[in-house]
């Protein structure tokens, strides 16, 4: 097996996975180091990165109403990390907490040679869709604001994987950059679209990705803020100068702009995100003021979407729905699929409302408005910080592909997480035989695309083996196989060339 289907089949086994870590915990090797309390010195010539021992939740979340920005929560130690600003500080002592400065964790403020600009993704992009012209088209699916303001030519481009009629194939939505310095993140969508296309023809698995799923890869949703970004700018927000905070687009992230994942409409300004403009976590004038949350908008709403994952950084975690709320979500495939992720990815997977309350987010958005199973990756730890080394990006996407993998695997029908998949599929001089979990009852293969559960041709069933015999063919014929385990229950597809 690949090293994915070899982390697959060990995650697929158990659905009640426990975390690996604790949710939020600085690395040993990446602590910050104390540097005692927090005085009006310490704001002279920087925004300060404080730590602050909480006692519960709801400090947490009044933090972020007044606009701190929340880093890391390290829930064993009750220690929150983040940046706070001279005009938060008197709402933060009257919670009673007590504010200590600490060392930055990784940041440069720095673009490091490697990362995409604006400019070179839009030409990475058209130059895929010109090399794969048949796979993949970049398509403009909305404006940035300082486009609609005539300040600047940047679109909300998404890179569209699909053949033939993608009407009724699962799709599937990755979006990067939601939050401008967060420069990792467009590198994750990239790498996939190159995966993808890169792999089909000669990857089985791959190749029946992009035949049966209709992909829509947005690497950049914040466009003109990752502009500032590639200046060395510390920005988080997009550039909206016309909703209060001034108009000062450099320096640190408390200044003009609005926070894209606080300004989706459900729920929106029920808690976690601050009113301030000011703050980097504003949620702006209204739910879906900001042109760039709109785009994605109109893209969920023109096309129903079987998953979302949303790359973020930092803090080495997955979270899904709900942030609003302390209720778990009604969907059990939810959490189960996101204990996976963890695991494949070796991050720590929670519901959202775990780490510490947030309204207007994306994924909240996705799933209760429109009944998508959404995620959101944090990618990296303190020391990496927003703006990593370009050199880490190889070792964040080996982290994170088996990840976006398994979201492809599952698309087809997301109940096959709580199935088991099979250990091994072969075929030889058109001889398919599967290597079965142990006490499955039956096996089935589909041909070139997946249909539904029990619909498939059977496989004859021996043991802990099944065989198919297809015939040889010519040229490469996709083979689909998966077996129902000794509870009814089919797991994710295998796939192989025949």
């Amino acid at each position: 097996m690949n090293r994915f289907a070899t982390l697959l089949a060990a995650t697929l086994v158990a659905t009640q996975l426990q975390a690996c870590g604790r949710a939020g915990t600085v690395p040993t090797a990446d602590s910050p180091r104390d540097l005692g309390p927090l005085s009006a010195a310490s704001f002279k010539n920087h925004q300060p990165v404080v730590s602050m021992s909480y006692s519960d939740r709801g400090q947490l979340s009044k933090l972020a109403e007044l606009g701190m920005e929340i880093w890391y929560v390290d829930k064993a130690a009750h220690k929150v990390f983040g940046q706070i600003t001279p005009e938060q500080l008197a709402g933060v002592k009257a919670l009673g907490l007590d504010p200590r400065e600490v060392t930055r964790p990784g940041l440069r403020n720095s673009f490091d040679n490697g990362y995409h600009t604006y400019e070179q993704v839009k030409a990475e992009l058209e130059a895929l869709a010109a090399k794969y012209p048949t796979l993949a088209k970049v398509e403009d699916i909305g404006d940035s604001w300082e486009k609609t303001k005539g300040k600047a030519n940047h679109d909300i481009l998404a890179l569209h994987i699909s053949t033939g009629d993608a009407s009724t194939k699962p799709a599937l939505l990755y979006c990067g950059n939601h939050h401008a310095r967060e420069i990792v993140t467009p590198e994750m969508v990239l790498k996939l679209a190159h995966v993808l296309l890169e792999g089909h023809g000669t990857d089985p698995e791959l190749t029946g990705y992009v035949e049966n799923r209709d992909l829509y890869l947005i690497p950049m949703v914040n466009p003109d803020g990752h502009t500032l970004a590639e200046k060395g700018n510390d920005w988080r927000k997009n550039t909206n100068i016309t909703t209060g905070g001034g108009t000062q687009l450099s320096g640190g992230p408390n200044g003009p702009g609005v926070d894209l994942n606080r300004n989706y409409g459900f729920h929106w300004g029920t808690g976690g995100a601050s009113t301030e403009p000011t703050s980097a976590t504003f949620r702006g004038p209204a739910p879906f003021s900001e042109p760039e949350v709109q785009a994605i908008k109109g893209l969920v709403e023109r096309r129903p979407f079987t998953f979302l994952m949303t790359y973020h950084s930092f803090s080495n975690l997955i979270l899904w729905p709900w942030g609003y709320q302390n209720a778990p979500p009604p969907d059990k495939r939810l959490p189960a699929i996101g204990m996976q992720l963890g695991k494949l990815s070796g991050y720590t997977p929670e519901q959202s409302i775990d780490l510490y309350q947030t309204s207007g987010d994306t994924t909240d958005w996705a799933f209760g408005a429109r009944n998508v199973l959404a995620y959101t990756t944090e990618i990296g730890t303190w020391g990496d910080g927003f703006d990593p080394p370009f050199s880490k990006v190889e070792t964040f996407w080996k982290q994170n592909e088996p990840g976006a993998r398994l979201l492809l695997n599952l698309a087809a029908n997301p109940a096959w997480t709580f199935g088991t998949p099979v250990q091994a599929a072969t075929s030889r001089n058109g001889e398919i035989e599967v290597s079965l979990p142990a006490g499955a009852r039956a096996a089935e293969a589909f041909i070139g695309r997946e249909g539904k559960d029990g619909t498939g041709i059977k496989l004859a069933v021996a043991g802990a083996k099944a065989h198919l015999t297809l015939g040889a063919k010519g040229g490469k014929q996709l083979v689909l196989v998966h077996a129902q385990d000794a509870n009814g229950q089919w797991g994710p597809t295998k796939a192989l060339f025949n």
